[in-house]
Protein backbone atom coordinates (compact mmCIF):
# COMPACT_ATOMS: atom_id res chain seq x y z
CA UNK A 1 0.00 0.00 0.00
CA UNK A 2 3.04 2.57 1.17
CA UNK A 3 5.17 1.69 -2.01
CA UNK A 4 1.60 2.22 -4.35
CA UNK A 5 0.85 5.36 -2.55
CA UNK A 6 4.42 6.17 -3.16
CA UNK A 7 4.33 6.03 -6.82
CA UNK A 8 1.05 7.16 -7.52
CA UNK A 9 2.01 10.59 -6.02
CA UNK A 10 5.27 11.06 -7.46
CA UNK A 11 3.67 10.07 -11.14
CA UNK A 12 0.72 12.50 -10.91
CA UNK A 13 0.97 14.73 -8.36
CA UNK A 14 4.91 15.50 -7.34
CA UNK A 15 5.22 14.97 -11.26
CA UNK A 16 2.35 17.06 -12.52
CA UNK A 17 2.80 19.59 -9.58
CA UNK A 18 3.42 22.51 -12.71
CA UNK A 19 -0.15 21.66 -14.02
CA UNK A 20 -2.26 24.72 -13.12
CA UNK A 21 -5.71 26.37 -14.19
CA UNK A 22 -3.64 28.60 -16.57
CA UNK A 23 -2.11 25.34 -18.79
CA UNK A 24 -5.72 24.65 -19.44
CA UNK A 25 -7.36 25.21 -22.58
CA UNK A 26 -10.62 26.40 -21.20
CA UNK A 27 -11.44 29.90 -18.99
CA UNK A 28 -10.70 29.39 -15.19
CA UNK A 29 -14.22 29.69 -14.19
CA UNK A 30 -14.99 26.35 -15.73
CA UNK A 31 -12.41 25.20 -13.81
CA UNK A 32 -13.50 27.12 -10.41
CA UNK A 33 -17.37 26.43 -10.74
CA UNK A 34 -19.55 23.60 -8.86
CA UNK A 35 -20.43 22.02 -12.29
CA UNK A 36 -18.69 19.47 -14.32
CA UNK A 37 -17.30 19.18 -17.94
CA UNK A 38 -16.77 16.15 -19.55
CA UNK A 39 -13.45 15.63 -22.08
CA UNK A 40 -14.22 13.23 -25.40
CA UNK A 41 -11.68 11.90 -26.82
CA UNK A 42 -12.05 9.09 -29.97
CA UNK A 43 -10.23 6.57 -28.19
CA UNK A 44 -9.40 5.41 -24.48
CA UNK A 45 -5.57 5.44 -24.47
CA UNK A 46 -3.67 7.53 -22.00
CA UNK A 47 -2.04 10.42 -23.81
CA UNK A 48 1.17 10.07 -21.40
CA UNK A 49 2.90 12.08 -24.88
CA UNK A 50 0.99 14.97 -24.81
CA UNK A 51 1.45 18.61 -23.84
CA UNK A 52 -0.09 18.77 -19.67
CA UNK A 53 -3.27 20.61 -20.60
CA UNK A 54 -4.43 17.59 -22.78
CA UNK A 55 -3.62 14.85 -20.17
CA UNK A 56 -5.21 17.06 -17.25
CA UNK A 57 -8.45 17.15 -19.66
CA UNK A 58 -8.57 13.12 -20.27
CA UNK A 59 -6.95 12.09 -16.82
CA UNK A 60 -9.44 12.83 -13.73
CA UNK A 61 -6.61 12.56 -11.32
CA UNK A 62 -4.33 14.80 -13.31
CA UNK A 63 -6.92 17.58 -14.01
CA UNK A 64 -7.84 17.46 -10.65
CA UNK A 65 -4.91 18.97 -9.72
CA UNK A 66 -5.94 22.11 -11.73
CA UNK A 67 -9.46 22.27 -10.00
CA UNK A 68 -11.25 20.52 -13.38
CA UNK A 69 -14.25 18.70 -12.15
CA UNK A 70 -14.57 16.34 -14.51
CA UNK A 71 -17.98 14.04 -15.55
CA UNK A 72 -15.50 10.62 -15.54
CA UNK A 73 -14.37 10.39 -12.05
CA UNK A 74 -12.83 10.66 -9.29
CA UNK A 75 -15.96 12.17 -8.12
CA UNK A 76 -15.79 10.05 -5.75
CA UNK A 77 -15.49 6.94 -8.20
CA UNK A 78 -16.86 6.00 -11.77
CA UNK A 79 -19.29 2.76 -11.21
CA UNK A 80 -20.57 0.34 -13.65
CA UNK A 81 -24.67 1.94 -13.50
CA UNK A 82 -23.09 5.35 -13.37
CA UNK A 83 -20.65 4.28 -16.62
CA UNK A 84 -23.60 2.45 -18.75
CA UNK A 85 -26.03 5.53 -17.86
CA UNK A 86 -23.01 7.17 -19.95
CA UNK A 87 -22.33 5.10 -23.17
CA UNK A 88 -20.19 2.78 -21.41
CA UNK A 89 -17.81 5.71 -20.31
CA UNK A 90 -14.30 5.13 -20.11
CA UNK A 91 -12.14 7.02 -17.27
CA UNK A 92 -10.04 8.39 -19.74
CA UNK A 93 -12.93 10.33 -21.43
CA UNK A 94 -13.75 7.84 -24.73
CA UNK A 95 -17.54 7.35 -24.69
CA UNK A 96 -18.12 3.83 -26.53
CA UNK A 97 -21.85 4.66 -27.65
CA UNK A 98 -22.25 8.10 -27.98
CA UNK A 99 -25.52 8.62 -29.65
CA UNK A 100 -27.78 7.37 -26.83
CA UNK A 101 -25.85 10.17 -24.77
CA UNK A 102 -26.58 12.86 -27.06
CA UNK A 103 -29.78 11.85 -28.41
CA UNK A 104 -32.56 14.67 -28.01
CA UNK A 105 -34.15 14.20 -24.10
CA UNK A 106 -31.47 11.94 -22.85
CA UNK A 107 -31.02 13.67 -19.22
CA UNK A 108 -27.40 11.60 -18.13
CA UNK A 109 -25.15 14.75 -18.76
CA UNK A 110 -27.63 17.01 -17.19
CA UNK A 111 -28.12 14.97 -13.91
CA UNK A 112 -24.26 15.09 -13.98
CA UNK A 113 -24.36 19.01 -13.77
CA UNK A 114 -22.12 18.70 -16.89
CA UNK A 115 -22.14 22.53 -18.19
CA UNK A 116 -19.74 22.33 -20.82
CA UNK A 117 -18.67 19.34 -23.09
CA UNK A 118 -14.93 19.36 -24.35
CA UNK A 119 -14.87 17.88 -28.12
CA UNK A 120 -11.18 17.31 -29.65
CA UNK A 121 -10.58 19.17 -32.35
CA UNK A 122 -10.67 15.63 -35.06
CA UNK A 123 -13.83 14.96 -33.60
CA UNK A 124 -15.17 18.56 -33.46
CA UNK A 125 -14.90 17.98 -37.65
CA UNK A 126 -17.17 14.64 -37.50
CA UNK A 127 -20.34 16.07 -39.20
CA UNK A 128 -21.83 12.78 -37.03
CA UNK A 129 -20.49 14.74 -33.71
CA UNK A 130 -21.50 18.50 -34.99
CA UNK A 131 -25.02 17.25 -35.16
CA UNK A 132 -25.10 15.27 -31.83
CA UNK A 133 -23.82 18.82 -30.25
CA UNK A 134 -26.30 20.79 -31.81
CA UNK A 135 -28.52 24.37 -30.64
CA UNK A 136 -30.44 24.63 -28.99
CA UNK A 137 -29.37 22.28 -26.40
CA UNK A 138 -25.58 22.78 -27.13
CA UNK A 139 -23.92 25.76 -28.00
CA UNK A 140 -20.32 26.71 -29.77
CA UNK A 141 -18.78 28.01 -26.21
CA UNK A 142 -14.99 28.88 -27.79
CA UNK A 143 -12.25 27.30 -29.71
CA UNK A 144 -9.03 26.41 -27.70
CA UNK A 145 -5.90 24.90 -29.54
CA UNK A 146 -7.05 21.13 -30.31
CA UNK A 147 -10.38 21.58 -28.75
CA UNK A 148 -13.89 22.86 -29.12
CA UNK A 149 -16.13 23.74 -26.25
CA UNK A 150 -19.94 23.30 -26.26
CA UNK A 151 -22.24 24.66 -23.66
CA UNK A 152 -25.06 22.53 -22.53
CA UNK A 153 -28.19 24.78 -21.57
CA UNK A 154 -29.71 21.95 -19.15
CA UNK A 155 -26.97 20.98 -17.25
CA UNK A 156 -28.54 20.83 -13.34
CA UNK A 157 -26.77 22.23 -10.60
CA UNK A 158 -24.59 19.74 -8.08
CA UNK A 159 -27.35 19.64 -5.79
CA UNK A 160 -31.15 20.60 -5.88
CA UNK A 161 -34.45 19.70 -4.08
CA UNK A 162 -37.54 18.34 -6.01
CA UNK A 163 -41.49 18.28 -5.75
CA UNK A 164 -41.77 14.81 -6.38
CA UNK A 165 -40.58 11.38 -5.80
CA UNK A 166 -41.53 8.96 -9.06
CA UNK A 167 -41.97 4.73 -7.98
CA UNK A 168 -39.21 3.49 -11.05
CA UNK A 169 -37.08 0.26 -11.35
CA UNK A 170 -34.04 0.15 -12.90
CA UNK A 171 -35.47 -0.24 -16.38
CA UNK A 172 -38.61 2.34 -16.12
CA UNK A 173 -35.53 4.58 -14.33
CA UNK A 174 -32.99 3.67 -17.77
CA UNK A 175 -36.17 4.68 -20.12
CA UNK A 176 -36.65 7.84 -18.38
CA UNK A 177 -33.34 9.18 -18.03
CA UNK A 178 -33.08 8.31 -22.26
CA UNK A 179 -35.42 10.37 -22.89
CA UNK A 180 -38.16 7.07 -23.75
CA UNK A 181 -40.46 8.32 -20.65
CA UNK A 182 -41.21 11.48 -19.59
CA UNK A 183 -39.06 12.68 -16.84
CA UNK A 184 -38.09 16.78 -15.89
CA UNK A 185 -36.03 16.07 -13.30
CA UNK A 186 -35.97 19.57 -12.12
CA UNK A 187 -39.35 18.39 -10.27
CA UNK A 188 -39.00 14.71 -9.98
CA UNK A 189 -36.49 12.11 -8.72
CA UNK A 190 -36.68 8.27 -9.64
CA UNK A 191 -36.72 6.25 -6.64
CA UNK A 192 -36.76 2.45 -6.18
CA UNK A 193 -39.52 2.07 -2.83
CA UNK A 194 -42.46 4.10 -2.31
CA UNK A 195 -42.03 7.24 0.29
CA UNK A 196 -44.44 9.56 2.07
CA UNK A 197 -44.91 13.08 -0.31
CA UNK A 198 -42.21 15.62 -0.23
CA UNK A 199 -42.58 19.12 -0.66
CA UNK A 200 -40.51 21.87 -3.11
CA UNK A 201 -37.42 23.74 -1.62
CA UNK A 202 -34.31 24.96 -2.28
CA UNK A 203 -30.89 23.49 -2.30
CA UNK A 204 -26.90 23.81 -3.23
CA UNK A 205 -23.94 22.65 -2.33
CA UNK A 206 -21.53 24.35 0.13
CA UNK A 207 -18.35 23.28 0.03
CA UNK A 208 -16.09 19.86 -0.67
CA UNK A 209 -14.06 17.95 1.55
CA UNK A 210 -11.44 14.89 1.54
CA UNK A 211 -14.46 12.30 1.05
CA UNK A 212 -17.28 14.49 1.94
CA UNK A 213 -19.61 17.44 0.98
CA UNK A 214 -21.42 20.13 2.69
CA UNK A 215 -25.37 21.56 1.22
CA UNK A 216 -27.65 23.69 2.54
CA UNK A 217 -31.47 23.19 1.67
CA UNK A 218 -34.61 24.99 2.66
CA UNK A 219 -38.05 24.34 2.59
CA UNK A 220 -41.80 24.18 4.18
CA UNK A 221 -41.89 21.00 4.45
CA UNK A 222 -40.24 17.66 4.51
CA UNK A 223 -38.16 17.22 1.38
CA UNK A 224 -35.90 15.40 -0.91
CA UNK A 225 -32.13 16.60 -2.17
CA UNK A 226 -30.82 14.66 -4.68
CA UNK A 227 -27.21 15.45 -4.83
CA UNK A 228 -25.03 14.93 -7.85
CA UNK A 229 -22.71 12.41 -7.00
CA UNK A 230 -22.55 8.55 -7.44
CA UNK A 231 -24.94 6.71 -4.96
CA UNK A 232 -22.89 3.70 -3.08
CA UNK A 233 -23.34 2.46 0.68
CA UNK A 234 -20.62 3.82 2.00
CA UNK A 235 -22.08 7.46 1.83
CA UNK A 236 -23.85 8.57 5.01
CA UNK A 237 -25.32 12.01 6.19
CA UNK A 238 -25.55 14.23 9.53
CA UNK A 239 -26.67 17.46 10.71
CA UNK A 240 -24.37 19.57 12.55
CA UNK A 241 -25.25 17.97 15.81
CA UNK A 242 -24.39 14.78 14.25
CA UNK A 243 -27.91 13.34 13.88
CA UNK A 244 -28.09 11.19 10.59
CA UNK A 245 -29.82 12.06 6.94
CA UNK A 246 -31.55 9.04 5.48
CA UNK A 247 -30.04 8.32 1.94
CA UNK A 248 -31.17 6.21 -1.00
CA UNK A 249 -30.34 5.56 -4.78
CA UNK A 250 -32.24 8.40 -6.84
CA UNK A 251 -32.37 8.66 -10.60
CA UNK A 252 -30.60 5.38 -10.84
CA UNK A 253 -26.53 6.47 -10.09
CA UNK A 254 -27.13 9.43 -7.86
CA UNK A 255 -27.47 10.01 -4.14
CA UNK A 256 -31.06 11.21 -2.62
CA UNK A 257 -31.03 12.60 0.76
CA UNK A 258 -34.16 12.91 3.45
CA UNK A 259 -34.53 15.86 4.56
CA UNK A 260 -37.24 17.46 7.19
CA UNK A 261 -38.61 21.27 6.92
CA UNK A 262 -36.93 24.29 7.57
CA UNK A 263 -32.96 25.19 6.41
CA UNK A 264 -30.54 22.45 7.55
CA UNK A 265 -27.27 22.32 6.58
CA UNK A 266 -26.23 18.43 5.60
CA UNK A 267 -23.09 16.82 5.68
CA UNK A 268 -22.41 14.16 3.59
CA UNK A 269 -19.18 11.77 4.30
CA UNK A 270 -18.15 8.70 2.49
CA UNK A 271 -16.18 5.90 4.15
CA UNK A 272 -15.25 2.96 1.91
CA UNK A 273 -17.57 -0.45 2.78
CA UNK A 274 -15.38 -2.69 4.48
CA UNK A 275 -12.89 -0.25 5.68
CA UNK A 276 -13.34 -0.46 9.99
CA UNK A 277 -13.83 -4.76 9.33
CA UNK A 278 -10.98 -4.56 7.16
CA UNK A 279 -8.61 -2.60 9.68
CA UNK A 280 -10.06 -5.13 12.31
CA UNK A 281 -8.51 -7.76 10.65
CA UNK A 282 -5.18 -5.93 9.29
CA UNK A 283 -4.86 -5.36 13.29
CA UNK A 284 -6.09 -9.05 13.73
CA UNK A 285 -3.15 -10.39 11.58
CA UNK A 286 -0.70 -8.21 12.90
CA UNK A 287 -1.33 -9.01 16.41
CA UNK A 288 -0.86 -12.48 15.39
CA UNK A 289 2.15 -12.06 13.34
CA UNK A 290 4.19 -10.43 16.06
CA UNK A 291 2.84 -12.69 18.49
CA UNK A 292 4.21 -15.52 16.52
CA UNK A 293 7.45 -14.12 15.83
CA UNK A 294 8.47 -13.58 19.46
CA UNK A 295 6.98 -17.05 20.42
CA UNK A 296 9.27 -18.10 17.77
CA UNK A 297 12.42 -15.86 19.57
CA UNK A 298 11.73 -16.86 22.52
CA UNK A 299 11.84 -20.95 21.74
CA UNK A 300 15.28 -20.16 19.74
CA UNK A 301 16.28 -18.74 23.16
CA UNK A 302 15.86 -21.13 24.92
CA UNK A 303 16.72 -23.84 22.74
CA UNK A 304 20.48 -21.89 22.96
CA UNK A 305 21.19 -22.06 26.73
CA UNK A 306 23.54 -24.36 27.50
CA UNK A 307 22.80 -27.82 29.38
Amino acid sequence: VALDLATFGWHAGWRQRAIAASDLPFPAPLALGDQRALAVYPDPVYPYDQPASMRALRLPNWGALAGVRHVGGYDAFVYARYAELLGDLHSGGAIRHPDPVFAPGNRILDLLATREVLLSADLAADPAWRARLAAPRFTEAGREPGLVRYANRDALPRAWRVARLVLADRAATQAAIAGQAPFDPRQDALVGAARAPVSPGTAALRGERLNGLDLVTDGAGSGFVVVSTGYDPGWWASDEDGAPYAIERANGCLLGVRVGPGPQRIFLHYQPPGLARGLALGGLTLLLGLAWLLRGRGRGAKGAQPA
